[in-house]
């Protein structure tokens, strides 16, 4: 090759690889500008990798600021309740409780009384009637004319002896079946020293005691002129209630802007009508802006008049506007005036008896439960009794014994049912008194709820009984018509079940007094059967023997004493008592009531009932009655007097050929 052919060869591979390097170096770049790329586009994701944690902070700050806003509120909203019950409870538990000072209401922070229309006020009442007003009206004329004695000339003029009376028969007139209006009683109280006597209480008929929360009217009475003093005494009492009414209420999560209270207030002259409601904001509403116990009052309408309670009185013919608005005014609704409607179910810590443990639990160890209720199957003096359903538990079995509302004297009660039955399981297992299954209190929202109202107690029991009312009525029934002597098959069905019935209670009886218990109220409301037998129950009055008795059970088949003396001890003589009058009231009265027991009327005072029923069981004026009762008029006489009889239970048995 010559040396031309070789210099452009050599030329040649330079240019080749100068093309090479600056592929090469094209190549170089490109791979730098996708490194830059990759670069830009990994700061991009950093930034905006960034940018969400800072738009996730901003959120976290926001939500964290929401939450911090969220508790203020709830501790604002809690705060604001604590404060609304505590000034509830300023207004409604002042030293002077028993003081008609507007003074000492004002300063604890007590709304003043708004004026409201009566007609407003009885709005929910049915219209009215002016022929039954007109004959209530005409009843109340009759009874004073019969009733009313002039006071001595010297007499002091005071609100008890003079007006009264007065009022008391006014009212015995127009108070209907379903309430039972009191006379002056000492309505129970958490604290027995703040015991307060409104001058009437009006409860429901099935109610035995006078607590002020279970009233669902409130009458309070002064003299001629002091309307104004009534109506503050009223509004008293009332806030008093009230209170003990929304704090059960929310102890147990339940709404309280719905309570409310009634009250009457007259001076004999007039009358007028208060409505006091809680206060409590609705659902969604503030505490913060609430105040406790507003209340209404009617204008004053004229009610006697001006009648002086001490000379003879000409009243007219025509009721009075006063008159015929009280009447209208006892006849509302229950559920109006606050009666209550049955419960649901019940969220309870029970402990379960060992025997026939409802769910397996250890004894004596309290588990929380809920129980299903289902009917009420009853309403007692201060408790209702409903069917109940536990896991576990046999179907339709078990019923649980709750109170309607809770005072000192409602837990006594429970405790002294609970006691007496757990002594007396041996004659549980005989049916002679129900089964323990169990006892606890009801479940309560929180700590500082449950301290407002303390223990709120319930009792497990079981098994349901048919009242003895009803299965006397059917045996009775069946005796009357399948015979062809009607009258006097009934009449030895009745004794037939008197008899039966008596055996039971007094197999009953011989067990828990040797038990060392007096049961203190035997009577026909407290015996169910079960299975055609005669079972003993409601052992709430019950105490050991020796202890205080004085005023428990109810007049009609009470001893004497036990409500006439300063003291009494509890014997077993009165429940012998109580078991022979129950005999007399299923062989001899009216759905097994006392046939010595007052026809209607409101106010019965003891004194009268024990001398009806001497009168009645002497057979005064039936020589048939007297020949047939008087062994047991007898027995009776000798067990209601202290110390005369030795074996009472005994001598019940003899004198009824058991």
């Amino acid at each position: 090759m010559s040396d031309i052919d070789t210099r452009a060869l050599l030329a040649e591979l330079a240019v080749l690889r100068a093309l090479t390097a600056r592929e090469a170096a094209r190549a170089d770049d490109a791979e730098a500008r996708a490194a830059a790329l990759e670069v830009l586009a990994a700061a991009s994701d950093a930034r905006a990798v960034g940018e969400a944690a800072r738009a996730d902070g901003e959120a976290a700050r926001a939500d964290g600021e929401a939450a911090r806003a969220d508790g203020a509120e709830v501790r604002t909203a809690a705060s604001d309740k604590r404060a609304f019950f505590d000034r509830f409870q300023g207004m409604a538990s002042s030293g002077a409780a028993d003081s008609p000072s507007d003074v000492d209401c004002a300063r604890r922070g007590a709304p003043a009384p708004q004026p409201a229309a009566s007609a407003d006020m009885l709005s929910a009442a049915p219209g009215a009637d002016a022929e039954a007003t007109a004959a209530a009206w005409r009843r109340f004329l009759d009874a004073h004319v019969r009733e009313w004695c002039a006071p001595l000339p010297l007499a002091r003029f005071t609100e008890n002896t003079h007006v009264h009376p007065t009022i008391a028969r006014l009212l015995r007139t127009i108070v209907p079946p379903a309430l039972r209006a009191r006379l002056r009683p000492t309505a129970a109280d958490d604290v027995a020293a703040a015991e307060v006597e409104p001058d009437f209480v009006v409860t429901s008929a099935r109610d035995a005691t006078p607590a002020l929360i279970a009233a669902l009217i409130i009458v309070e009475v002064k003299l001629p002129g002091a309307l104004a003093t009534a109506e503050s005494q009223a509004r008293i009492y009332l806030r008093r209630r009230l209170f003990k009414i929304c704090s059960d209420l929310d102890a147990h999560g339940e709404r309280c802007d719905g309570a409310h209270a009634f009250g009457v207030a007259t001076d004999g002259c007039s009358v007028s009508f208060l409505h006091m409601r809680s206060g409590a904001p609705a659902p969604g509403g503030s505490y913060g802006e609430a105040t406790p116990c507003p209340v209404d009052v009617s204008e004053p309408l004229r009610l006697l008049g001006d009648w002086d309670f001490c000379s003879a009185a000409a009243f007219p013919a025509a009721a009075p506007a006063g008159f015929v608005a009280l009447a209208r005014f006892f006849s509302m609704p229950p559920d109006v005036l606050g009666a209550g409607a049955p419960l649901a179910s019940l969220r309870a810590r029970v402990a379960w008896a060992a025997r026939g443990a409802a769910r397996g639990g250890a004894a004596g160890a309290p588990e929380a439960c809920e129980l299903a209720l289902a009917r009420r199957l009853g309403c007692g003096g201060t408790s209702d009794v409903y069917e109940c359903a536990v896991a576990g538990a046999a179907a339709g079995d078990l019923f649980v014994k709750v109170p309607r509302f809770v005072t000192a004297s409602v837990r006594a009660t429970f405790a002294a049912e609970d006691a007496a039955l757990l002594a007396l399981s041996d004659a549980a297992r005989e049916g002679l008194v129900p089964e323990r299954v169990g006892s606890g209190v009801r479940a309560t929202a929180d700590a500082r709820a449950a301290a407002r109202i303390g223990v709120w107690p319930l009792l497990v029991l079981r098994p349901r009984g048919v009242p003895l009312a009803v299965w006397a009525a059917e045996r009775i029934a069946e005796a009357g018509g399948a015979a062809a002597g009607g009258a006097a098959a009934a009449a030895h069905a009745r004794r037939e079940c008197a008899d039966a019935v008596a055996r039971r209670l007094l197999d009953a009886l011989d067990a828990a007094h040797a038990a060392g218990f007096v049961h203190c109220d035997v009577r026909p409301p407290n015996v169910v059967v079960v299975g055609g037998a005669a079972m003993l129950v409601d052992w709430g009055l019950a105490v050991r023997a020796g202890a205080d008795a004085r005023r428990r059970g109810v007049p009609a088949f009470a001893a004497n004493r036990a409500f006439t003396q300063t003291s009494y001890v509890a014997r077993p003589a009165q429940d012998a008592l109580g078991a022979l009058l129950t005999w007399v009231a299923v062989a001899h009265g009216a759905a097994c009531a006392a046939p010595w027991a007052a026809a209607g009327g409101a106010f019965v005072d003891d004194e009268a009932v024990f001398a009806a029923r001497k009168v009645w069981l002497r057979g005064v004026g039936d020589d048939e009655r007297r020949r047939a009762l008087a062994a047991v008029a007898d027995a009776a006489a000798a067990l209601d007097v202290e110390g005369r009889v030795v074996e009472p239970v005994a001598l019940v048995r003899a004198v009824l050929g058991l």
